[in-house]
């Protein structure tokens, strides 16, 4: 894992509004994006690591919920 996972709007793509990105895609001409707006969800991972050896220990998985945007 390379970074905080998806954190962003849930109706998205990439957190952009989705239908602004279908339609650069589809047309292959440049589109303006703007941020999408809706429920966040914020995902990632916790990963606990044993100091002596530097391996991981334990690992679970984080999602967050929130309403606001």
């Amino acid at each position: 894992m390379t970074d905080a996972g998806m954190c962003g709007p849930i109706d998205s793509v990439i957190g952009m509004r989705r239908d602004e990105v279908i339609e650069r895609f589809l047309n292959q001409r440049p589109v303006h994006f703007e941020v999408a707006k809706g429920p966040v969800l914020l995902q990632g991972a916790l990963i606990e690591v044993d100091p002596q050896t530097g391996r991981s220990s334990a690992i679970s998985r984080i999602q967050e919920r929130t309403e606001r945007c």
